[in-house]
């Protein structure tokens, strides 16, 4: 199912999306989710929510990266996008080493290196929002125009998503990430604090919530039941409702605890 093709900002400049994503190795994974269905299931959702946003972006006219990590499971990754119909819609790149910071830093250092537009703007995000869409980039890109950067804060106090202008230097670049307290409750403040003092302009689209608890797929599940039950003939609610149905069949099949997690849903 397509959604709104798009390859621009509102300026004309060129789109660069980019998925930072670990290969789905039972155990390597949605850790803490692991902790309340099981380390096989966590792994699967994983992937569910990976390939998810990879369909979602797959008909747009965006420069497409999936950055994996690590590098050499880049054939079973191959195999799963063809799966489901998306060979050859991403180009799939190596994630540097180190910190995440380093990490996103890398990434936005080479669509800076690689672009023939130096004047387009790049978005990054991660896999543990799996219902980011075309509203959320438009909403970046359209922040951008404005701002030198954007944050989509996450609940928990991080970011599900950050995008920049390509013009940025590249010690600017490296100064955003440095020494951020990665994985804690205060990620996206000391980002808003770090872009202060570096003198750039921050634009804030609205609050999403990651997944990353057994609670927070529970409540992920409900609100997917109720947008269907209120969307029944949108395709992205039968989308929404198709990803439930597989995330579901992960828990029942994968899960010790599939009745106890299940029951409430019903």
């Amino acid at each position: 199912m397509k959604t709104k093709s798009f390859a621009s900002s509102d300026s004309g400049s060129r789109i660069s999306l980019g998925i930072m994503a670990k290969f789905w190795r039972e155990g390597h994974v949605k850790t803490r989710l692991a902790r309340g269905i099981g380390a096989k299931a966590a792994s699967l959702i994983h992937r569910e929510f990976t390939l998810y946003l990879c369909e979602t972006f797959s008909h747009s006219n965006l420069d497409r990266y999936l950055c994996l990590e690590p590098i050499r499971h880049q054939l079973e990754v191959e195999q799963d996008l063809n799966s489901r119909q998306l060979m050859g819609k991403w180009t799939i790149e190596e994630q540097a080493g180190g910190d995440l910071g380093n990490r996103m830093t890398n990434w936005f250092d080479n669509r800076h290196e690689q672009t023939t537009d130096k004047n387009g703007v790049s978005l990054l995000i991660g896999c543990d929002t799996p219902l980011i869409g075309a509203t959320h980039v438009e909403s970046a890109a359209e922040g951008l125009r404005c701002a030198d950067v954007v944050l989509g804060p996450a609940g928990d106090g991080g970011y599900y998503l950050i995008g920049m202008k390509n013009t940025i230097n590249p010690t600017t670049r490296d100064a955003i990430f440095s020494e951020i307290p990665w994985s804690t409750h205060t990620v996206f403040s000391d980002t808003q604090k770090r872009l202060q003092e570096l003198g750039l302009r921050s634009h804030e689209l609205e609050i999403e919530d990651d997944i990353d608890t057994v609670f927070d797929l529970r409540r992920f599940l409900q609100q997917l039941a109720t947008d269907s039950l209120c969307n029944y003939q949108d395709s992205a609610a039968a989308r929404k409702t198709l990803l439930a149905k597989r995330v579901q069949s992960i828990i029942e099949q994968h899960s010790s605890n599939d009745k106890a997690f299940l029951h409430d849903l019903h």
